[in-house]
This record gives structure tokens, sequence and C-alpha cells, in this order.
């Protein structure tokens, strides 16, 4: 099974960076049939690209919620779009399921942050989750 880890986020405002982080953890592990991509957002040129996988993993900070999360996304008529620069998991695999056949399936990893801040360091909170999300992620897929 061919898989897209995308970690996004933005690594100058603290713990926004987790996303990446965690992205790079998978690459390290060296996993095979397994693409890593890094972004500062989603955005509608991602689509294209998911087509050549059966699922995309997108990780990123979030506000609240527990510590660390992985769902299943789900496709939705009301996935609105409020930028063409920007969109989210949702609205992605609303769109690729529109354009193709067979899109993958999507899951959303969430890790709660601590601060946007200004600053390329995780907090020490965020970066223990970022460890506990790269493993949830290795065992998702090593399970496929």
């Amino acid at each position: 099974m061919r898989t897209l880890v995308v970690g996004y986020g933005n690594p100058l405002r603290s713990d926004d960076g987790v996303g990446p982080a965690v992205a790079l953890r998978v690459a390290s592990r060296r996993l095979p049939r397994v693409k890593i991509k890094i972004v500062q957002q989603l955005n509608l040129e991602l689509v294209d690209e998911m087509k050549d996988f059966d699922q995309v993993i997108l990780v990123d900070a979030c506000l609240d919620g527990p510590p660390v999360a992985l769902r299943k996304v789900a496709a939705t008529l009301q996935a609105a779009m409020a930028s063409s620069h920007h969109c989210g998991p949702e609205m992605l695999l609303s769109l690729a399921a529109a354009l193709y056949e067979r899109p993958p399936a999507v899951y959303a990893c969430a890790i709660r942050e601590e601060s946007f801040f200004i600053g390329r360091a995780l907090t020490p909170a965020v970066r223990g989750r970022a460890r506990e999300a790269a493993e949830m992620i290795v065992r998702f897929l090593k399970e496929q």
C-alpha cells in the first residue's frame, strides 16, 4: 500500500511546526512505500498528488482535543473552501473523490499544541507528543 505522509505547519511558530517534525521522524524510519512531504499549509495542488497513493496521512497541530489523535477523514458535501490557498483535510478528500474514480483513504493526525509564539523549538510537552504521534503512525502503517 502506497502512503503519503504530509506534515504541515509553520516551524517558525514553535508548536505549529509539529506536523513537519512528526513527518521527519516517520521519514527516519525509512518505511517501504511511504513518501514524506512537508508543506506550510494544505492547498489544492496536493489533491493531484494524492491520486498516486492508496492512503494519505495529514499531520498538524491543533488547538484542543486529546494530546495525540489519529482519525479517518470523511468526505462531506458541506466541506466549504475558504480559500484556494488553504484547505482542510475534509476539503482535500472531497475534491479527490470528485476528481478521481478511486481517491485515497485520508487520515488526520492531530497533535495538541501549547504555544504558537515565534521560535523554532517545540515546547517540551509537544516534543513528547511528536514522538508519540510518529510511533502511532509507524504502528498504523506496519499494521496495513
